[in-house]
């Protein structure tokens, strides 16, 4: 990965779906000497080397899982593999060169102008240490630089599953800047309670929510914490509370640090900031199914969330980045950093067109669709267009 591979572009004033604030993001393949597979990453400059980040799930099953792609001063690249999210990270060697690619998207990318969501992240000590240890393979620097780098790391891989879509591209996530956060009490007997609480204080709290905003022109806030061992063995990685700024907006989100590094909460948190909800499990709604199917407006500025959902495949264990609990709350799934729309497959399969209906559930989603009408709205009044 010693160039940028050659890019078709699209007419100006919409860039390359592809070209992010970061690097590089969208679809990717990878071919490692005669075996190829593919899925989706990120790939980005430091120090003047090209260092990636990907979640292969199709192709060759040697090649299968997550990889931190790290090129070296001398120009050799080192390589870190993990089978799934919740695993430790392992140097991995296969015999044959390698070379990844961002191919186009099959159908145009969105030409819509670019409508960026500014992101703060507020971490308090604990979340920031927790996050260097996720990206430890990475090697960041030390100090402020490091924590400003491991924050636009969480940032951009949030915003992957936008750059895979060829509905929802044109929606973009920057880093605004990083704020000291104060250590929350820990969660004792009872983490999901007392973190939600926590949370809901926060948010509740729109004068400071407000300036954190101001500090750093953001849209959004969000705290990272470190929710602890206990909260992540009882699945509690984020929650949004539905607690509204003065503008009539939610703008407030909490992440566990661990699952911003490891998995797709943070971009999963922002679909329930604007309005979307889960998929339904079993043919049983989300708690934002039902709010929306009663009519009573919980997204951004009044938008309902009636067709925003997830796709779940029970039988084959995955789901895009809105999946979440319902009558199999106790079953682990594997979220692709996708959203689920017509025309975006899974392994050769359509994520709009299997999942969850065949187990009786209602039709499945299309959240890069929801995003697309959404997000417009959701930004912060700049004087400009997004």
């Amino acid at each position: 990965m010693s160039s940028q591979p050659a890019l078709t572009r699209l007419p100006e004033p919409v860039p390359d779906a592809r070209e992010r604030a970061h690097g590089r993001a969208g679809p990717v393949s990878l071919r490692w000497g005669e075996v190829r597979a593919s899925g989706a990453g990120l790939a980005w400059q430091q120090g003047g080397r090209w260092h990636a980040r990907l979640h292969l799930w199709s192709g060759a099953r040697a090649l299968r899982g997550h990889w931190l792609w790290r090129t070296e001063c001398d120009g050799t690249r080192r390589l870190h593999w993990r089978p799934d999210h919740g695993q430790s990270w392992r140097v991995r060697c296969l015999p044959g060169s390698t070379s990844l690619r961002f191919p186009a998207f099959g159908e145009p990318a969105s030409r819509r102008p670019p409508c960026v969501l500014r992101i703060a992240l507020r971490a308090s000590p604990a979340g920031l240490a927790l996050l260097r240890r996720g990206l430890w393979p990475l090697c960041l620097p030390s100090g402020a630089a490091g924590q400003a780098a491991g924050a636009a790391h969480v940032v951009a891989w949030a915003d992957l599953p936008f750059a895979c879509s060829p509905v929802a591209a044109f929606v973009r996530l920057e880093l605004a800047g990083v704020l000291a956060g104060e250590p929350a009490p820990r969660a004792g007997s009872d983490p999901w309670a007392r973190w939600t609480a926590w949370a809901e204080r926060q948010a509740s709290d729109t004068r400071a929510v407000q300036r954190a905003l101001e500090v750093h022109d953001a849209d959004l806030l969000i705290d990272l914490q470190d929710f602890g061992a206990a909260a992540r063995r009882a699945g509690l990685a984020g929650y949004a509370p539905p607690i509204a700024q003065p503008d009539g907006v939610r703008r407030y989100a909490l992440v566990d640090a661990q699952a911003a590094c490891d998995q797709m909460t943070l971009a999963h948190e922002l679909g329930h900031l604007i309005g979307a909800g889960h998929a339904p499990a079993h043919g049983v709604a989300s708690t934002l199914d039902r709010l929306a199917a009663s009519g009573r407006p919980i997204g951004a500025r009044g938008l309902a969330c009636a067709s925003a959902r997830g796709w779940q495949s029970p039988r084959r264990g995955v789901q895009t980045v809105m999946g979440g609990l319902g009558a199999d709350a106790d079953r682990v799934y594997e979220t692709l950093p996708l959203w689920s729309e017509p025309g975006l497959t899974w392994d050769g399969r359509r994520t709009g067109d299997v999942g969850t209906r065949a187990r009786g559930a209602r039709g499945v989603a299309d959240d890069a669709a929801w995003w697309a009408q959404a997000a417009p709205g959701y930004r912060r009044v700049r004087g400009h267009e997004g």
